[in-house]
Protein backbone atom coordinates (compact mmCIF):
# COMPACT_ATOMS: atom_id res chain seq x y z
CA UNK A 1 0.00 0.00 0.00
CA UNK A 2 2.59 2.40 1.14
CA UNK A 3 4.43 1.71 -2.26
CA UNK A 4 1.48 2.28 -4.45
CA UNK A 5 1.19 5.79 -2.75
CA UNK A 6 4.64 6.63 -3.45
CA UNK A 7 4.79 5.95 -6.67
CA UNK A 8 0.86 7.93 -7.23
CA UNK A 9 2.82 10.93 -5.84
CA UNK A 10 6.31 10.40 -7.66
CA UNK A 11 3.92 10.25 -10.64
CA UNK A 12 2.09 13.16 -9.90
CA UNK A 13 5.36 15.23 -9.35
CA UNK A 14 6.95 14.22 -12.41
CA UNK A 15 3.40 14.82 -14.50
CA UNK A 16 3.35 18.31 -13.22
CA UNK A 17 7.22 19.16 -13.76
CA UNK A 18 6.61 17.88 -17.71
CA UNK A 19 3.66 20.15 -17.63
CA UNK A 20 5.67 23.17 -16.11
CA UNK A 21 8.36 22.95 -18.92
CA UNK A 22 6.00 22.02 -22.27
CA UNK A 23 5.21 26.24 -21.09
CA UNK A 24 7.78 28.20 -22.46
CA UNK A 25 8.71 31.56 -21.01
CA UNK A 26 7.06 34.37 -23.64
CA UNK A 27 9.82 36.05 -25.58
CA UNK A 28 10.67 39.05 -24.17
CA UNK A 29 12.73 42.85 -24.96
CA UNK A 30 15.07 43.41 -22.33
CA UNK A 31 17.60 46.84 -22.02
CA UNK A 32 20.70 46.70 -19.93
CA UNK A 33 24.56 46.29 -20.47
CA UNK A 34 26.72 43.27 -20.84
CA UNK A 35 28.50 43.04 -17.71
CA UNK A 36 31.11 40.55 -16.62
CA UNK A 37 31.38 38.67 -13.19
CA UNK A 38 33.15 36.32 -10.80
CA UNK A 39 37.09 36.51 -10.56
CA UNK A 40 39.81 35.81 -12.89
CA UNK A 41 40.36 33.59 -14.52
CA UNK A 42 36.94 32.27 -14.16
CA UNK A 43 35.09 35.63 -15.65
CA UNK A 44 31.39 35.01 -17.21
CA UNK A 45 29.25 37.27 -18.91
CA UNK A 46 26.31 38.65 -17.72
CA UNK A 47 23.08 40.80 -18.01
CA UNK A 48 22.32 43.92 -16.04
CA UNK A 49 18.95 45.43 -16.55
CA UNK A 50 17.92 49.43 -16.18
CA UNK A 51 16.52 48.29 -13.19
CA UNK A 52 19.05 46.58 -11.61
CA UNK A 53 18.42 42.96 -12.15
CA UNK A 54 21.05 40.58 -13.16
CA UNK A 55 20.79 37.31 -15.64
CA UNK A 56 23.17 34.61 -16.87
CA UNK A 57 23.45 35.28 -20.66
CA UNK A 58 22.68 31.68 -23.08
CA UNK A 59 23.15 31.91 -26.85
CA UNK A 60 21.83 29.10 -28.46
CA UNK A 61 24.48 27.15 -31.21
CA UNK A 62 21.57 28.20 -33.84
CA UNK A 63 22.11 31.71 -33.84
CA UNK A 64 23.81 33.93 -36.35
CA UNK A 65 26.08 35.12 -33.53
CA UNK A 66 27.89 34.05 -30.17
CA UNK A 67 27.97 34.56 -26.71
CA UNK A 68 32.06 35.61 -27.37
CA UNK A 69 30.48 38.47 -29.87
CA UNK A 70 27.59 39.78 -27.79
CA UNK A 71 30.25 39.91 -25.07
CA UNK A 72 32.62 42.18 -26.75
CA UNK A 73 29.89 44.81 -26.55
CA UNK A 74 30.21 44.91 -22.82
CA UNK A 75 29.16 48.10 -21.33
CA UNK A 76 27.18 49.17 -24.34
CA UNK A 77 23.59 49.53 -24.28
CA UNK A 78 21.74 46.96 -25.33
CA UNK A 79 18.39 45.79 -25.96
CA UNK A 80 18.29 42.08 -25.85
CA UNK A 81 15.12 39.94 -27.16
CA UNK A 82 15.16 36.48 -25.42
CA UNK A 83 13.16 34.00 -23.25
CA UNK A 84 13.60 33.97 -19.23
CA UNK A 85 14.43 30.53 -18.15
CA UNK A 86 14.45 30.23 -14.31
CA UNK A 87 16.70 30.45 -11.37
CA UNK A 88 19.28 27.62 -11.05
CA UNK A 89 21.63 26.90 -8.08
CA UNK A 90 24.77 26.31 -9.80
CA UNK A 91 28.31 28.44 -10.56
CA UNK A 92 28.26 31.40 -13.05
CA UNK A 93 24.40 31.90 -12.45
CA UNK A 94 23.18 35.11 -11.62
CA UNK A 95 20.53 35.98 -8.75
CA UNK A 96 17.70 37.05 -11.60
CA UNK A 97 18.00 33.86 -13.62
CA UNK A 98 18.90 33.01 -16.97
CA UNK A 99 18.12 34.57 -20.37
CA UNK A 100 17.98 32.68 -23.87
CA UNK A 101 19.32 35.20 -26.46
CA UNK A 102 17.20 35.05 -29.84
CA UNK A 103 18.48 38.79 -30.88
CA UNK A 104 20.40 42.05 -29.91
CA UNK A 105 20.50 45.34 -31.11
CA UNK A 106 23.26 47.69 -29.90
CA UNK A 107 20.87 51.07 -28.76
CA UNK A 108 24.02 53.01 -27.23
CA UNK A 109 27.52 52.37 -28.80
CA UNK A 110 30.86 53.25 -26.42
CA UNK A 111 32.88 55.93 -27.94
CA UNK A 112 35.81 53.84 -28.68
CA UNK A 113 37.83 56.80 -29.77
CA UNK A 114 37.52 58.44 -26.08
CA UNK A 115 40.66 58.64 -24.34
CA UNK A 116 40.04 57.28 -21.09
CA UNK A 117 40.34 60.11 -17.96
CA UNK A 118 39.82 62.47 -20.85
CA UNK A 119 37.31 65.07 -20.16
CA UNK A 120 36.06 67.43 -22.61
CA UNK A 121 37.89 70.33 -21.07
CA UNK A 122 41.12 68.32 -22.07
CA UNK A 123 40.98 68.40 -25.49
CA UNK A 124 43.67 70.12 -27.47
Amino acid sequence: MKKTNAFAIFAAVLSLSALSLSFSSPVQNLRGTVRFYGSSPFIYPGFETEDGKKYTLEVPSTNEFTLDELSSHAGELIELTGKKKGKRLAPHSLPDGHIVVESYEIVSPLDKDAEVGQTAGDAD
